[in-house]
């Protein structure tokens, strides 16, 4: 029997990908305000994942009307409609974008970096060990790919990025 298929978030159910929205507009408003790379960014991702207007809406109505919900809640709430075998990657993917989003504006402010930890905390049981292994290795994910994408690496590096990253990622 073949292995079950992890999914692109663009693939997955309406629902989601506007809660998954939901988390990462929650970040963006974290620190008491919207900067206009976030909101942008924001945008950028609901199109790219295909969200269509009255979704966008929808993620637009909640942000002004639900910003006290807790970003973990939300977590939880996505990897509890996911396949079993879609749980680990989904759990990475969102702290992952929870910190990219966070450093849109160009600053990591308090309160989004408590989202990142409490929200890795409750997806990974609160084991801190493995919390901080996880927060580590987006990290080292997102500024390798902001490399990448600048051209600052080295053939060698790429070449090097791509033997060692399935390696990370069984950790």
């Amino acid at each position: 029997m073949a292995k079950p298929k992890i999914r692109a978030l663009d693939a997955m159910p309406t629902e989601v990908k506007v809660l998954y929205t939901k988390l990462l507009g929650l970040q963006t408003i974290a620190d008491g305000q919207m900067h206009s790379k976030e909101f942008s960014d924001l945008y950028l991702f609901m199109v790219q994942i295909g969200l269509d207007a009255d979704s966008r809406d929808e993620v637009k109505r909640f942000l002004v009307s639900n910003s006290s919900v807790k970003i973990f809640e939300v977590a939880l709430d996505i990897v509890s409609l996911v396949g079993e075998h879609e749980k680990d990657a989904i759990r990475f993917s969102i702290i992952k974008d929870l910190i990219r989003i966070a450093r849109v504006d160009g600053h990591e402010a308090d309160e989004e970096l408590d989202n990142i930890h409490l929200t890795a905390g409750k997806l990974y049981d609160g084991d801190d060990e493995q919390t901080d292994k996880v927060i580590a290795l987006a990290r080292d994910t997102i500024e390798y790919d902001e490399k990448l994408l600048r051209n600052e690496l080295s053939e060698s590096e790429i070449k090097k990025g791509l033997k060692i990253w399935p390696q990370k990622r069984q950790r």
